[in-house]
């Protein structure tokens, strides 16, 4: 490789980094293992770890520690969510984005508008997306019955 880089020693391919930053010693690297205690070892540190249910985490924007009710593991197993095929596919993409222009094309003259979006482009997603719209429009329509309530007494 230094010959293919016009080099003729390890030290040329260094040069550019400083003397006082390299590390010249050996590395402080453990002894050889057998596969048996690496596996042990690797046991050892991995039982270190803590499950993320066991720790107030704050990550994932809310979407942690939800109840998920037993219906939405049932509505996943169909087989419109199961397939081995993504739209991403060349056999299943042509058609998905043929019937993605043929809906922002009738959207677009519907509302009198030069463009429209489809920016949802598998089924579940969409799904998951008008599901959380759903829930949306349905708070804000309670919130909304709330606060009239209070105003008039």
């Amino acid at each position: 490789m230094l010959s293919a880089m016009g080099m003729s020693s390890m030290e040329e391919l260094f040069a550019d980094i400083p003397a006082e930053v390299r590390m010249t010693e050996a590395l402080p690297l453990p002894l050889p293992q057998s596969e048996e205690e690496i596996l042990a070892d690797a046991r050892r540190l991995l039982g270190a770890n803590v499950a993320m249910g066991e720790r107030v985490s704050f990550l994932g924007a809310g979407l942690y520690r939800n109840y998920v009710p037993a219906s939405v593991f049932q509505l996943v197993t169909r087989g419109e969510f199961l397939t081995a095929y993504t739209p991403y596919q060349p056999e299943v993409s042509q058609g998905m984005l043929q019937a993605m222009w043929e809906f922002q094309t009738l959207i677009s003259e519907l509302v009198g508008l030069p463009i429209a979006n489809l920016s949802l482009y598998d089924g579940s997603t969409a799904a998951a997306e008008a599901l959380t719209c759903c829930v949306r429009v349905h708070n804000r329509k309670s919130n909304s019955e709330e606060i009239r309530f209070m105003f008039r007494n």
